[in-house]
């Protein structure tokens, strides 16, 4: 059997051909699914635990960081010139190179366990990646495999990379020949822009969740930030945020900003490159160089126009890093991103040798990381993997999430009174964590989730527990994501329990606030948060000096990446309901010691607008 990383519209053909004369498997197939229903699909949620999946992952850093990433340092470099300037984008092929050695290592696991059963050695059609990994190093990291190389599958995954740069350099032609089109937009200068925001993070009116919470919220000066949404900004949206005084680009018109002279240049340097890049005999740079470069010569010649000198994104946003991040970095920028959350850290169930490692975020570009608690801080600094590169400065800013952080300061009568929820009795906030369904892991070729149905729908048993048992409470539940998502299961006593007709909705023990509410107010208005592991309202709730406990109903939170987080774990109904009892009295203190480093301070609120 031969097996395939992936199958894309470029090797399709190749792999389909191949599948008339043996059996072919696939872990990523980036095809409709109905093209693929002759091939195998090697399926790593199906064939590891969660904890083997982890400790994969954490034997691939070793990997990546041992024999990897040193010898990719000296063969590996990517540089550039734009106006004079030398631009070093070698760390941004690192970051990418990386990514598809961690997908390699995982792949070549999976299909390892896949033949196991049959007793025959896998065979792998080597991936793109293979191309910068010397064959000496194949053998050592992958004893008993054997990678087919195919000059022909070669040259179509080639293609493939090169059609992706290509759409790259194409998507800046179209932008820069609709500017020629459309008036030009002028901002003024701006110190700040802002990347990294989801379409859903775009609001329609107050107390909602809010890309733009810095500047509307006082820590950034509305007037010197530029932010850059990901789609199309219409109706009630548009004019709540221009009534607001938010100025943002939408893709379509980021090339307006530019005078025609910074349009040109930009536009040349992007189409020289691209020619350049077929002449190129580096398989990594040929591709990459040009990627890079189709965005490179815009920011360029964006931070002058604007005279920016601070560039903001967010974690979701920033692995690769955006090629920009060095351009800007190379002006004197100043580069940072922002951790939304605090869920990065993971757990085993019954591997005390689970470390949290990874081949994500071990070498960065970025001058400054900010985050919630001094967790998150150690596990960045766990995963350096190489001494040779620069690391950013780790700053412990406490909860950030889009929304106004201002709102932890209030009382619980004050946030609940702009809920719309009652005076009376104690509320509980729920915060869950979405279930991912297969189709989301097909996709994406997801490993095995945290959690599966049966333990996301005894989570709700226990809060319908502690309604049971605590009188005088009420649920206040602030789902992470909405029913509709095509990605994600819910339980059908899930749906239940928040049904309109549910007795507990229509007797006032259950209120559902919409997914979009800032998140900040369903923490404010709560008396005690109950979350699953490891959302982050519950490090929230006790950063503004609220109990928060996390409600592990499968009990397998048993090794987190850092212990203090299993302090503040219950794994019974009843550790549960006494804990809220416990909370509600003010007589839970044995659960406090030792939670330091996972707690954040409460973040700064200053008087005055400043740039941060």
């Amino acid at each position: 059997m031969h097996n395939f990383l992936r199958i894309t519209p470029a090797n399709y053909l190749y792999a389909l051909a191949l599948s008339l004369r043996q059996p072919v498997g696939v872990w990523k197939l980036e095809v409709p699914g109905w093209l693929g229903g002759r091939f195998a699909r090697l399926r790593p949620y199906r064939l590891f635990t969660r904890d083997e999946w982890l400790l994969e992952i954490d034997r691939c850093f070793d990997a990546w960081k041992s024999a990897v990433l040193p010898g990719l340092l000296e063969t590996q470099r990517c540089e550039a010139r734009y106006r004079g300037r030398a631009i070093d984008l070698s760390t941004n092929l690192l970051q990418w190179l990386g990514s598809e050695f961690e997908s390699l290592f995982l792949f070549v696991a999976t299909v390892q366990r896949y033949h196991a059963a049959a007793g025959l050695p896998p065979v792998i059609v080597a991936p793109w990646i293979v191309r910068v990994m010397p064959a000496n190093m194949l053998e050592r990291l992958f004893p008993g495999v054997r990678f087919r190389h195919s000059p022909l599958h070669g040259l179509l995954d080639g293609l493939h990379e090169r059609a992706i740069t290509m759409a790259h350099v194409a998507r800046t032609v179209l932008f820069a020949l609709l500017a020629c089109v459309m008036p030009r937009r002028q901002v003024g200068e701006r110190q700040a822009v802002w990347l990294g925001v989801s379409a859903q993070e775009i609001p329609s009116g107050d107390r909602r969740l809010n890309f733009a919470w810095a500047a509307q919220y006082g820590l950034l000066a509305k007037d010197q930030v530029l932010f850059f949404p990901p789609c199309r900004i219409r109706g009630a949206q548009r004019d709540y945020l221009a009534s607001e005084g938010i100025a943002w680009l939408e893709p379509h018109e980021t090339f307006c900003a530019l005078p025609l002279s910074a349009r040109l240049r930009a536009l040349g340097a992007a189409i020289a490159s691209w020619i350049a890049g077929w002449f190129d005999g580096s398989p990594a740079r040929s591709v990459h160089r040009p990627r890079y470069m189709a965005r490179v010569p815009y920011w360029d010649e964006l931070a002058d126009t604007l005279k920016v000198r601070r560039y903001f994104t967010t974690t979701s946003y920033s692995w690769p890093e955006k090629p920009e991040v060095a351009a800007l970095r190379s002006k004197g920028v100043r580069c940072v991103i922002w951790a939304y959350s605090a869920n990065s850290l993971l757990f085993t169930t019954g591997s005390p040798s689970f470390r949290d490692l990874g081949v994500q975020r071990s070498i960065m570009l970025t001058d400054e990381f900010w985050v919630w608690n001094r967790a998150y801080a150690r596990w960045l600094e766990n995963r350096r993997a190489s001494a040779a590169l620069p690391v950013p400065a780790i700053r412990i800013t406490g909860p950030l999430m889009c929304g106004d952080p201002r709102h932890m300061t209030l009382d619980s009568a004050s946030a609940r009174k702009l809920l719309g929820l009652p005076a009376q009795g104690a509320c509980i906030g729920v915060f869950d964590v979405p279930h991912p369904n297969d189709r989301w892991r097909d996709a994406f070729g997801g490993g095995p989730g945290m959690f599966d149905l049966a333990s996301y729908a005894a989570f709700y048993d226990g809060i319908r527990a502690v309604l049971d048992r605590v009188p005088g409470t009420f649920a206040l539940i602030k789902l992470k994501r909405a029913f509709n998502d095509i990605w994600r299961d819910f339980p059908a006593s899930l749906r239940e329990l928040v049904d309109e007709a549910s007795s507990y909705v229509t007797g006032g023990r259950i209120f559902v606030v919409d997914v979009n509410v800032d998140p900040y107010l369903p923490v404010a208005a709560s008396d005690v948060v109950i979350g699953m592991t490891y959302t982050s309202p519950v490090l929230a709730a006790r950063a503004c000096g609220r109990p928060g406990y996390y409600f592990d109903s499968a009990a397998r939170a048993n090794f987190p990446s850092d212990p203090a987080l299993r302090t503040i774990t219950i794994q019974t109904v009843d550790e549960l309901v006494n804990a809220v009892r416990g909370a509600l009295s003010n007589t839970s203190a044995t659960l406090e010691a030792g939670v330091e480093t996972i707690t954040p301070p409460l973040p700064a609120f200053p008087d005055s607008r400043e740039a941060a």
